[in-house]
């Protein structure tokens, strides 16, 4: 896609073409039916019209692809995409998966599989990936690679997830780490991971954003705060700098542990009261920081420097617990990506994810 604005607002997105293919997973889907339709009639129908049997089939498929040698994170994108089909398809909402019987009949638990009547007795909500067997079959198998990762200290792209920002912001506010660590590095963190979180980047680009790259906006109608961010620098970008994208960022009421508004307002708010001026185009916005908390705004943070005190930070938090290996620079980038496509509520179509993170 060539430039444009996407506006990040919680719970929804806006792109100046609004023709989003919200079905990207369509090929993952006709997989999972063509599989149920091997297993005979009884079942063949499973991912069609659902009942009892759609969880227990989800289950084996799940299954025979991890026994073909599949990991648990190709597993984790199969699940999400059955989840978004049945939101699309059958309208299945919710983080639960019990069947509601009509008056007068009696009720079924989960597990009660088998009856091919369950329409005249009742009706099966929410969404059968939280079937409770097959959301057990998730974290086991999950537990397992973590588990076997950790034997034999494989290589692992971790990322940096919502919960995982809860537990770092957090830590980085309570008042024996602002002690320890300084004020000013406390508050300069939290801005540099909520920006990386929030557009998707690795250190090395978010420690190249001057303050000229943010425009501030006037309050919205509800008399919010906004701004937009430009990103000439990341490596998808277009040689004619006229079709580079600019991004919305709104505040998330509905997540402020990860809200790029508030915690890049309350740096700056710091970083220019520090200073007795206020910032300048030209001057980086993740500045230089020394021990004492000593700016020095014509010099970046360092991306060494950075790395460490993420790590360090995330086992104070107690992020890295039954995790085996150090945070990378790109964590917040897999993470934020991750995020927005698999997690909320509702979640960003696939060219929506493209555009926001560079990759089209």
């Amino acid at each position: 896609m060539s430039g444009g604005t996407l506006t990040c607002l919680p719970g929804s997105i806006f792109l100046d073409n609004p023709t989003l293919d919200r079905k990207p997973y369509r090929d993952i889907v006709d997989q999972a039916r063509a599989y149920a339709k091997e297993l005979g009639p009884d079942l063949a129908s499973a991912f069609d019209h659902l009942s009892d049997k759609t969880p227990l089939v989800l289950r084996a498929y799940i299954g025979s692809l991890c026994q073909e040698g599949h990991t648990y994170s190709k597993v984790e994108c199969i699940r999400s995409a059955m989840k978004q089909y049945f939101e699309d398809e059958f309208h299945c909402f919710g983080t639960y998966w019990q069947f509601v019987p009509h008056q007068g009949t009696a009720t079924i638990g989960y597990g009660d599989e088998g009856n091919d009547k369950d329409e005249e007795r009742g009706e099966w909500i929410g969404n059968p990936t939280f079937d409770i067997a097959f959301v057990s079959m998730m974290h086991e198998l999950q537990e397992q690679e973590e588990r076997s990762e950790g034997t034999h200290q494989a290589k692992r792209r971790t990322a940096i997830g919502y919960d995982d920002m809860t537990k770092l912001m957090e830590h980085l506010q309570k008042p024996e780490t602002v002690e320890t660590e300084g004020l000013g590095h406390c508050l300069l963190f939290q801005a540099v991971a909520a920006t990386a979180f929030a557009l998707w980047l690795t250190f090395d680009e978010v420690l190249k954003l001057r303050h000229g790259h943010v425009r501030y906006k006037q309050p919205n109608s509800d008399g919010q705060p906004w701004f937009t961010i430009t990103l000439p620098f990341r490596n998808s970008c277009p040689i004619d700098t006229s079709q580079v994208n600019t991004y919305e960022i709104h505040l998330q009421t509905n997540e402020p542990h990860a809200c790029c508004v508030t915690k890049l307002l309350f740096w700056i708010d710091w970083a220019e009261l520090k200073e007795g001026r206020q910032l300048q185009d030209e001057d980086f916005l993740f500045p230089h920081l020394d021990g004492s908390d000593q700016i020095q705004l014509d010099q970046p943070f360092s991306a060494t420097q950075l790395s460490n005190l993420l790590n360090k930070y995330a086992a104070d938090a107690r992020i890295m617990d039954h995790r085996y290996n150090r945070l990378d620079t790109e964590c917040f980038r897999r993470g934020g990506g991750q995020h927005r496509f698999f997690h909320i509520q509702d979640q960003w179509p696939l060219k929506a994810v493209k555009w926001w993170g560079g990759w089209s």
